[in-house]
């Protein structure tokens, strides 16, 4: 059967594992609940796994509107006459809606017409206008409530009007240091393609700019079937929320701005379960005993993690599933060498894997290594089917400034931000990375555009915090007294003070401009 899986907004999958691939000819108007009727594309692709089993899809999508919903087999471990049967079940239900499907006949393209498929088909990207839910990075860049200074607002009127900058701190603190309060952060963590389903994490860890591959929470918030499990055809109708998706919005929420982690390793590892009838007792104890690990880590226990993994690779030392969890249980626990320890033998396992190069990357940033992390973020974008582009640009970033390039960084920066105009945590670092560079109109302009799609979206406004808009009402404050506007200064560190967060230094610095 098919099910839903709202966490999904696309599939990320490889060409080599593409079986069928069926697209529809026309766009009859349906009904996406949460978004409503527009015309609707359909595509049913079904993919070969590593395991030797198969999955289908069903996905369909709104080009006006951007909403997406993606239908999946259950379980999702097919074997061939399972599969065969799923494919009729898939046409018969897109027919149904009234759909009219043409079999692409992917397998029998040369490679050049494979790709110009993947590259025109939307299934295998998020939509081009995806509410990503986005994490701060460091939870000292948006200051704990309790921290009366000015922290990394450097400099402020230093050579501006108040004369009165040599009271305030002339640096600012790294997006890589250690949260100075204690509020745990689970960073830069969405998930990306079909996995188990877990739990969010309820405190998290340190995972820093770190994409986990499992299931995605997606960043345009997916809303639920029909009672009966489909979307609804036909104008006027509606549907509930899928309450899983709101709840995972909420917690999300909760958190310094971070993603859910649902880590279930996905596409191109093991953590898609055998179907319990075909599986063999150690196949169905592996997935289980990854599945646990998963969500020891998903609810901020790594020690937990690490004991499940290491239980696993000393059954079966090789597999790149537990090798790369438990390298990210290292990194949350902040034992860098053993991180890089087994994100390197994760990467050696499977070469093609850039989910573990990203997470390398970050451990080398860690350790002051930025030319070896630049080298694995290069080669993770290189990588047309990596889930989470914008946060590997980040990390990217983040090299390239931590050589003394900042120059660089900003344009990576601005290039993840015009690619993904939601993406929230890079028009923070942005701010942060033009105000080292006393670049002060790129700072009001990144900090604009984070109000704007950020604050301005109501899908995206629930998950963010009050600290992460005082941060950039602060930082543009700052700006414009660079600029000798005191009264645009003036009006930002009011609507700072207005968030109820960083009130201390909000308000220093709204005395120490001139009357």
């Amino acid at each position: 059967m098919l099910k839903v899986d709202p966490s999904l907004n696309h599939i990320p999958a490889r060409r080599e594992t593409i079986v069928a691939l069926m697209e529809s000819i026309n766009q009859p108007l349906v009904n996406i609940p949460g978004h409503g009727t527009a015309s609707t594309g359909a595509f049913i692709m079904g993919t070969r796994n590593p395991d030797g089993y198969f999955t289908m899809y069903v996905y369909l999508h709104q080009p006006e509107t951007k909403a997406v919903i993606i239908y999946v087999s259950e379980p999702r471990s097919l074997t061939v006459d399972q599969y065969r049967a799923e494919e009729e079940e898939a046409q018969r239900f897109v027919e149904s809606m009234g759909f009219m499907m043409d079999d692409i006949r992917f397998p029998a393209l040369n490679v050049p017409e494979q790709e110009s498929v993947i590259s025109r088909v939307p299934l295998f990207r998020p939509p081009e206008r995806t509410v990503d839910l986005f994490e701060v990075a460091d939870s000292r860049d948006v200051e704990p409530h309790s921290d009366p200074g000015i922290q990394d607002d450097a400099a402020f009127f230093g050579d501006g009007p108040s004369g009165m900058g040599s009271s305030l701190p002339t640096s600012g603190p790294s997006f890589d240091e250690a949260p100075s309060s204690g509020a745990s952060v689970l960073r830069g963590s969405p998930v990306s393609g079909p996995g188990l389903t877990g739990p969010g994490p309820q405190s998290g860890g340190r995972l820093q700019g770190v994409p986990i591959s499992g299931r995605p929470i997606s960043g345009q918030p997916m809303t639920g079937p029909s009672s009966s499990g489909h979307p609804r055809t036909g104008p006027g109708s509606t549907g509930p929320s899928d309450p899983r998706t709101t709840e995972s919005m909420k917690r999300i929420g909760r958190l310094l701005g971070t993603f859910g982690v649902l880590l279930g390793m996905g596409l191109g590892g093991c953590a898609t379960p055998s179907d319990p009838e075909e599986a063999s007792p150690k196949d169905r104890a592996t997935t289980a005993q990854l599945d646990l690990a998963a969500q020891h880590l998903a609810r901020g226990a790594p020690a937990d993690a690490v004991k499940v993994y290491e239980g696993v690779l000393r059954k079966t030392p090789r597999d790149k599933d537990a090798l790369r969890g438990l390298g990210l249980a290292y990194l949350n626990l902040d034992r860098l060498d053993d991180a890089e320890r087994y994100l390197s033998q994760a990467v050696e396992a499977d070469p093609n894997w850039s989910m573990p190069k990203n997470e390398l990357a970050v451990v080398h940033l860690q350790q002051g290594r930025c030319a070896e992390a630049q080298a694995l973020l290069v080669a993770v974008l290189d990588d047309i089917f990596y889930p989470t582009p914008a946060y590997a640009r980040h990390n990217l970033a983040k090299a390239q400034a931590c050589q003394g390039d900042l120059t660089s960084a900003i344009e990576t920066l601005e290039s993840a931000v015009k690619l993904q105009p939601t993406f929230c945590l890079g028009y923070l670092t942005l701010s942060e990375m033009t105000q080292r560079q006393d670049a002060h109109e790129a700072t009001i302009s990144a900090c604009a555009r984070f109000i704007e799609f950020c604050e301005g979206d109501e899908r995206v406004r629930p998950n963010i915090l009050p600290q992460h808009s005082a941060t950039c009402y602060r930082r543009t404050a700052a700006a414009y007294a660079k600029l000798g506007d005191v009264e645009s200064a003036r009006s930002s560190l009011k609507r700072c003070l207005n968030t109820g967060a960083l009130e201390a230094s909000c308000r220093e610095m709204l005395r120490l401009l001139p009357p």
